[in-house]
C-alpha cells in the first residue's frame, strides 16, 4: 500500500497504529482522567483541611481535659453543695454574701442539661469581687458562668461596694434514681 510518497509495510503500519492507540490513549486520557484529578485534588485540599480541624479539636479538647478533668455537670439533687461550695469560696475571698436565691432549673432546647440562675447579692471591695468573679472557673462542684452583675458603691463607705450578680449554674441532665 502507498500513500503519497510514503510505502506502508507491515511495519510501519504497526508503528502507524501504535501511534494511533498512543494518540488515542492520550485524548482519552485527557477527557476522563484530567477532570477526574481535578475533582480529586479538591476533594483532598478539602480533607486536609477537615483533618487539620480535626486536629486542633483533639488538641483542645486533651487541653480542657486536663485542665476540667475533675470537674463535672452538678446533679439537681446537689445544688445545695454547689451553692455552698460558692459560698464558702466567696467567704473565703472576703466576700460578704448578703442573699443568694437559686431559681428553677430550666431545659435547654436540645441540649442534654439544665440551667439554674442563682441570684446573690453581695458586699465587698472593688479588688475582692473582681478577684471572686475571675476565680469562679476554679469550682469544682459545678460549671457556672456569671450571666449579669450589676454593682452599687456604698455611699456609707466608699471602699466598699454592694453588688447584684446572676449566675448561671449547669446542671447535669441525666436522671438519677
Amino acid at each position: 500500500m502507498k500513500i503519497g510518497n510514503i510505502e506502508l509495510t507491515k511495519e510501519n503500519l504497526v508503528i502507524a497504529y501504535g501511534a494511533g492507540a498512543v494518540v488515542i490513549a492520550i485524548a482519552v486520557f485527557a477527557i476522563l482522567y484530567m477532570p477526574l484529578l481535578s475533582r480529586f485534588q479538591a476533594k483532598n485540599k478539602e480533607c486536609c483541611t477537615i483533618e487539620k480541624d480535626a486536629r486542633e479539636a483533639r488538641a483542645l479538647i486533651t487541653t480542657a481535659g486536663k485542665i476540667y478533668g475533675d470537674r463535672v455537670l452538678t446533679r439537681e439533687d446537689e445544688v445545695g453543695r454547689a451553692m455552698d461550695e460558692l459560698a464558702k469560696y466567696g467567704k473565703q475571698m472576703g466576700i460578704n454574701f448578703v442573699s443568694i436565691k437559686p431559681g428553677e432549673a430550666r431545659d435547654v432546647q436540645g441540649a442534654k442539661y439544665k440551667i439554674m440562675s442563682i441570684e446573690m447579692d453581695i458586699e465587698s471591695t472593688d479588688q475582692k469581687f473582681s478577684d471572686f468573679l475571675g476565680a469562679l472557673d476554679t469550682l469544682k462542684k459545678g460549671l457556672v458562668k456569671v450571666k449579669s452583675f450589676n454593682i452599687i458603691p456604698n455611699k456609707d463607705d466608699p471602699s466598699t461596694l454592694r453588688a447584684s450578680i446572676v449566675i448561671d449554674l449547669y446542671l447535669s441532665g441525666r436522671k438519677y434514681e
